[in-house]
């Protein structure tokens, strides 16, 4: 999964905007358009909420599965700019992540309501504080014929 690249659609009536965001995926045989999928936070950590004005739209995965694309909707609210995290994520037959990216985001508007937005320079890589220990044990069946 590539980092994202972002359009900003029309400014629509009543201060509305969808900004749609495309990665380049590769997923495995066997895998669907349930195997990717994306929630927008918080930008401080990429785990908290979305503020109020920022909602996840629909997603597709290309039938090639090579093309995600999900949309992000934003409607202005009393600041002039919004910013929020949008993660992806690329999950195997059985819903564990094999892959994810967190950018953060930002949609600036004016009193008009024209929008501009501006994908954060520095890539936001998660952070895992569990030590290894504590991640626990799992054990294989191997079967010889």
């Amino acid at each position: 999964i590539t980092p994202p690249t972002c359009i900003i659609g029309a400014s629509g009536t009543n201060a509305f905007v969808e900004i749609t965001c495309s990665y380049d995926v590769t997923i495995p045989d066997g895998l669907n358009e349930t195997s990717v999928s994306s929630e927008v936070y918080a930008s401080a950590g990429c785990m908290d909420p979305p503020p109020v004005s920022v909602t996840k739209g629909d997603s597709a995965l290309s039938y090639s599965n090579e093309l995600y694309q999900i949309a992000i909707n934003i409607t202005t609210s009393g600041e002039n700019s919004v910013l929020f995290c949008l993660k992806t994520v690329v999950t195997d037959d059985e819903g564990n992540e094999m892959k994810y990216r967190s950018q953060v985001l930002e949609a600036k508007y004016n009193y008009t309501a024209d929008f501009n937005l501006t994908l954060a320079a520095k890539e936001f890589k998660g952070l895992n504080t569990t030590a290894a220990a504590d991640l626990g044990v799992v054990d294989f069946k191997m079967e010889v014929f």
